[in-house]
This record gives C-alpha cells, structure tokens and sequence, in this order.
C-alpha cells in the first residue's frame, strides 16, 4: 500500500474536539499506525520540524506546524486563519516530507498548501457541505462567504478524489456549487463509529455509577457547545419535556466557545438541578451516557455525516433530531427516532416524548453495521489505490 499523508488542524488526539477529529482519530485507529501526520501541537514538540509522535502506542512521522492553545471562549484571531497563516509559512518544508497521497478535510488546509503538491493525489474530505463561513462565531465571516465559496471550490477541482460525508441530496447541491468540478463526481463517504465502544449493554450498572436513580428520565446530547449545534432550541425544548417529566436530566457532553453562555441560559430558566455539563469525555464514557439515555437529541443547524448520531443509532437510542445532512440515512421515523422538519420548540419536545414509546428492543438495526470502523481502511483504500 502507498503510504498515505494526513493533513488536519489538530492535535490527532483530543484538540480541537469535533467530528473532523473523531474522523482522524477513526483513521489512525483503521491503518494502525501506518500514516504521516501533519497538524498541531499541544505538547513539546518543535514547530516546523518533522518528528515523531506517539500516539495510543503507536509512533506517527509527525510535522506540526502551530502551537494548539486550549481555551473556553473564541481566540480573537480565528483559528481558522492560524493554521492558514502557520501552513504557508511552512508549505515548502511540509511539501516536501509528505508522500505520495494526501488525505485533507479542511478547506484552510487545501487553500494554503494546493499550490505546492500539485505533483501529489489530494483526496479531499468533505466533513460538511455547508460554507462554514456561513455558520461562523465571527460576525463578520458572513461577508466573505460567497468569495471564499468560489475560491475554495475551485481548488478542490483539483484534487484527484472528492469525498463528502453527506446524504445524496446535500452531494448533489455541492456538485452544482462547485460547478461540476471539472467532471469529477463527489463519492459519498459516511464517517464511521467504533463498534467495539459505542455497542449496546444490556443489564448495565451505568446509571448506579453516575448516581442517577433508576426512575429518571435520561435525554443527552453530545457535541460542541457551538451555536450551530442549536443548544438554545434543545434547552427550550427539554424545559417543556421536564414539564411532563420532572424527574428527569439532561446531560449536555462536550466542550466549546458558547459554555458560559449555556451555564448562564440553564441558569435564566431555573434548571441548574436538571442540566448538566460533562465537559469533554472519552469515547468509552459518551458511551456510558448513550446506553443509559432515554432519547439522544440534536438541534443541529447544518451537519455533514453525523458521527454523534452514529453513536446513538448504534447503540440503540432513540433520537430526536433536526432536519441535516444525513438525518433521514440514520433515523427512520417512527423505528429508530424522529426528524423535526422546522425548529418548532413545541414540535421537537413533543416528538421528544413520543420517543420514548418506541421499542428500543429492536434497536440497533442491523443497518447500522455498514457504519463501523471495521470497512473504514477497506473503504478508503479502494478508492484511493
């Protein structure tokens, strides 16, 4: 097999979180160790020189090319730019350490190296299709949106493989904003989930571990706590859902630039006893809170393929979601969860509480399977050897 570059904005294992790192994370752990890694770094290591790295045991040849600082609110320059900015200023020393194949997701990536590895096979990654400039904590990223749009689709025309984790309706549109990407089609790549974490445990001892008693009602969601993730919709939505069932929680898992924000909303509405937040987990304890959840819900304004969604369908939890990008290829209405069309709160507390009535006996489907790590190396390979 060609040895295989990746280029990400992070640090391949918990900064920034989101799912363009749990997708890295997701690869490291398919080609076990048999890939170059060009990102972040939040440790000791020296900028602009390559090295290596270690990571869950295994060594990675690794060059970062900016410091990550971890903060609660949004740095005052977009990291976005950072790593622009830190990518061109090492361009030619990356260049030339990276191999034959490179393996991009993020569009600041592909826009600051493009013009020097022309001679290599860019396989480009959609996370999302959305311009994320469109859904950007700056104010003023809006005004340059349609710009940005233009000169970043017009560089993924050349890359030599397109792939977007997204439904079929959301690659068409893409397809016709890239204006064709000079003949090439636009392969749909789902993200994938670890089956071996995010499983179904039947007769567990969860809930006596996190001290919740066996009565309450359990809704969680998992996520950054950004404004496009729609935390406001799903803490008004929970409020009417506690109306009916007082005794219940609601655990908001992750980490983000809007956390005061969320604790001073919980705060205004007087649920400080019944909405919690967990901060940043491991994997294998968001998989604890999704095995004892009653329903998993997400008030998501745009998502590409939702590894979070994932999670819950595989193990079993019913879900309450808005309508995104691959919304209607995990949740079957009625079967597994409900898709809430508008952003009504009473309409996604309502479907909230039907949810709690489907036969989580049947859940997971085996439908799901098509979604784990298992074909993920496979997958990958076939397209891009």
């Amino acid at each position: 097999m060609k040895e295989i570059t990746v280029i990400e904005p992070c640090n391949f294992v918990d900064f920034p979180t989101g799912g363009q790192l749990t997708f890295v994370r997701n690869l490291l752990h398919s080609f076990n160790g048999e890939l170059n890694l060009v990102g972040i770094s939040t440790g000791k290591e020296e900028i602009g020189s390559w090295t290596i790295k270690e990571i869950d045991g295994k060594k990675y040849r690794f060059f970062p090319f900016m410091k990550g600082i971890r903060r609660k609110n949004k740095p005052l320059i977009p990291m976005r730019l950072q790593a622009y900015n830190s990518l061109r200023k090492y361009r030619s020393t990356i260049a030339e350490g990276c191999s034959e194949i490179i393996v991009i997701q993020a569009p600041e990536v592909l826009l600051a190296l493009n013009s020097k590895i022309q001679d290599r096979k860019i396989c480009f990654i959609f996370p999302g299709i959305k311009n994320p400039l469109n859904y950007s904590r700056y104010f003023y990223a809006k005004i340059f949106a349609s710009a940005y749009d233009s000169l970043f689709l017009s560089q993924v025309a050349s890359a030599h493989w397109i792939l977007a984790a997204a439904d079929s309706l959301a690659i068409k549109e893409l397809e016709i904003r890239g204006k064709g990407f000079n003949g090439k089609s636009v392969i749909q790549f789902p993200t994938r989930i670890d089956e071996n974490i995010f499983k179904k445990v039947n007769n567990n001892n969860y809930k006596e571990t996190l001290k919740i008693a066996k009565s309450t009602k359990v809704i969680v969601t998992c996520g950054r706590l950004g404004y496009y993730k729609g935390w406001q919709l799903m803490i008004d939505a929970y409020k009417l859902f506690h109306e009916r069932y007082p005794n219940s929680v609601f655990f908001v898992i992750g980490d983000g630039e809007d956390h005061e924000k969320i604790v001073r909303y919980i705060e205004l509405n007087e649920l400080e006893n019944n909405i919690f937040l967990p901060g940043f987990l491991k994997n294998t304890e968001i998989s604890k809170y999704l095995n004892i959840a009653d329903v998993f819900i997400m008030g998501s304004y745009t998502e590409g393929w939702s590894t979070t969604l994932l999670e819950a369908a595989c193990i079993g939890v019913p879900s309450v979601v808005t309508n995104f990008s691959s919304s209607y290829d995990i949740i079957k209405n009625g079967i597994n969860g409900y898709v809430v069309e508008n952003r009504s709160v009473i309409d996604f507390s309502e479907m909230m509480i039907k949810a709690l009535q489907i036969d989580r006996r049947a859940l997971p489907e085996k439908r799901m399977e098509q979604f784990t790590l298992k074909t993920l190396k496979s997958d990958l390979v076939k397209i891009i050897q």
